[in-house]
């Protein structure tokens, strides 16, 4: 259940999810984290689950741009904050080699499929 929400109470209920809506045709969504590939085909509105830890930073000038507004260091970890040009906040759980400071810019990139899913219960 957790790799694969069957809604969007479930995807945000088994651990933590970023929600986004967007527009899917079979296995692509258009989102405002851009053109994101699906698990599984969908076809028209759809509300589209991207879990944290399949968020990454990327130098890539492809990547989402973002500003950092907040991060929670948990030792091997960090999870961050960041806010879209939309304004819509996301979450990014990567790995603390790298502690990036709040506040500024940065590029996201998803490593994952991701899973559109029924936004009621």
């Amino acid at each position: 259940m957790y790799a694969r929400p069957g809604t969007a109470f479930v995807a945000n209920f088994l651990g933590r999810s970023n929600l986004l809506g967007g527009t899917a045709d079979r296995f692509m969504a258009r989102t405002a984290l851009g053109v994101l590939p699906l698990s599984e085909a969908a076809s028209g509105p759809v509300l589209v689950s991207v879990r944290p830890e399949h968020l990454t930073f990327t130098d890539d000038p492809q990547g989402t741009p973002v500003t950092i507004v907040a991060r929670e260091f948990k030792g091997h970890d960090v999870t961050y904050t960041v806010r879209l040009d939309n304004s819509q906040e996301l979450l990014v759980h990567v790995p603390s080699d790298t502690v990036r400071p709040e506040g500024s810019a940065a590029r996201v990139s998803v490593t994952h499929p991701a899973r559109a899913v029924p936004s009621s219960v």
